[in-house]
């Protein structure tokens, strides 16, 4: 205000400090102040002598904005629907309706509304190719948005063929070796993922990768993008049982992350996750505890900046350290782990049941390590009985079934063991899991041994060991 009195300001200039106030006032979470300051500059707009469209719009933006940050979605898209609608009196078929139509697709595929989006992101996508033919940029960006939501609908087949027109689209604008060529690689290689090709989804992963290698250095668009290619070119490396190959690419990952994103990057962060993974599997447990601590100190850094007590991934990370304690025979740190693991994942509520339960019967397993027998089958037969009733056939209730038949086994009670364990495998079974199954398999045929049923426990053994 004193500016303004002072030395007079341009309305571009008053628009853009307001905005950086409105901003300024969501990033402290005042939302009524913020959408307050829009909606005044909005209505001003629109009672000025021959309004200006474009300004209108842009204070419409800005009040959808303020009123997504607060999670006021059905707000935002009301204001989003008006401003589409002016758009098509005041600029008919052109690129300002285009852009308007696109993020009021935006916004209902944020609200899972997928189908509206689709026809909204079909109507962008035909005044783009109006406008301005295939080859360019937005005609390709409206393609893309296209190939996405078919990919939220799991309809593999036809994000995938979006998403190759998109890469042929690109390679002819700017080249083989642009770092828009490798977003729209790394656009297929995600479709072929969902839809479990991971043969095809690694070497369209692997050029994604060398062209951001190549270009980084020139194209500071491509720096953050190397770590998270790595990270999930990792993740493909292990599902197609390379799991040495895995760890090497999320090694270099974690390093690179590290040193150009910084230790509290939320992709620094899944990294140091991923490596804990690798590093259990190949049963290099000191080395994933050392990791394990690290990500947990870093959720609870994160949870207490966010004003939360309690959140999935802090209950996600005491799981997980918990675990290792465990392989590690530290059952001591394990269940006071486990327990706050428990604390947390209560706190969430239902939202969060199956992890609860999960959680639940892990703990029951430290309790039985410990010698603390009546306490373990009294919590895991409690995760069961609520499994029954909510998680039928969930891993929580393969956990509960798992942990309930192992301490069953222990105490001689071999008939109603061997029913929960096979229960559990099923489970797993059915959910791809094979090193929980494998697990499960061990625990049976421990179980079917101590029962006398030799010949049904080798067969078993050997399922397992396949």
């Amino acid at each position: 205000s004193i500016t303004r009195e002072l030395y007079g300001v341009t309305k571009e200039q008053l628009r853009c400090q307001i905005e950086q106030l409105v901003r300024t006032l969501v990033r402290t979470k005042d939302y009524d102040g913020a959408a307050a300051l829009a909606r005044e500059s909005l209505d001003k707009e629109k009672q000025r002598v021959g309004f200006d469209a474009t300004a209108v719009m842009f204070w419409a933006n800005l009040l959808s904005f303020v009123y997504r940050s607060g999670r006021n979605r059905a707000q935002a898209a009301q204001m989003l629907e008006e401003g589409v609608k002016l758009c098509r009196q005041e600029f008919g078929e052109g690129e300002e309706t285009a852009s308007a139509v696109s993020e009021l697709g935006l916004l209902y595929q944020e609200m899972g509304r997928l189908e509206k989006a689709m026809v909204l992101f079909q109507e962008a996508l035909a005044l783009r190719l109006e406008l301005f033919g295939r080859e360019d940029a937005e005609t390709c960006a409206a393609l893309a948005r296209l190939g996405r939501v078919l990919m939220t609908m799991q309809d593999f087949s036809r994000a995938a063929q979006y998403f190759r027109e998109v890469l042929a689209m690109t390679r002819t604008r700017v080249g083989d070796d642009h770092p828009e060529t490798a977003d729209a690689l790394w656009d297929l290689a995600a479709v072929f993922v969902k839809s479990g090709q991971f043969v095809k989804a690694a070497p369209v992963y692997e050029e994604a990768l060398a062209i951001y290698y190549k270009e980084k250095a020139i194209f500071s668009c491509a720096d953050s993008r190397v770590p998270q290619v790595m990270l999930e070119l990792g993740a493909v490396y292990e599902e197609l049982g390379d799991v040495p190959k895995a760890c090497a690419m999320v090694e270099e990952a974690l390093e690179l992350s590290r040193s150009s994103l910084g230790a509290e990057h939320v992709t620094t962060g899944y990294a140091i996750e991923s490596m804990e993974h690798l590093y259990t599997l190949l049963g290099r447990y000191k080395e994933a505890l050392v990791l394990s601590l690290e990500s947990l100190a870093l959720k609870k850094a994160a949870a207490a900046l966010r004003g939360k007590q309690h959140s999935k991934g802090l209950q996600w990370a005491l799981t997980s350290l918990g675990l290792l304690y465990m392989k590690l025979q530290r059952f001591d740190a394990a269940r006071a782990t486990l327990e706050e693991a428990l604390a947390t994942a209560t706190a969430l509520g239902r939202r969060r049941l199956e992890e609860t339960m999960a959680v639940m019967a892990h703990l029951a397993l430290a309790y039985h390590e410990l010698g603390q027998r009546q306490a373990a089958v009294e919590l895991s037969t409690e995760a069961l009985e609520i499994c029954r009733t909510e998680l039928f056939d969930h891993d929580g209730m393969a956990c509960a079934s798992f942990c309930l038949g192992t301490l069953l086994s222990a105490c001689s009670k071999y008939d109603r063991a061997a029913e929960l364990l096979e229960h559990a495998a099923a489970i797993w079974q059915r959910m791809g899991d094979n090193e929980s199954l494998a697990m499960c398999l061990r625990s049976l045929a421990e179980a079917l041994l101590r029962h006398g049923d030799g010949d049904r426990a080798q067969a078993v053994t050997d399922a397992a060991t396949a």
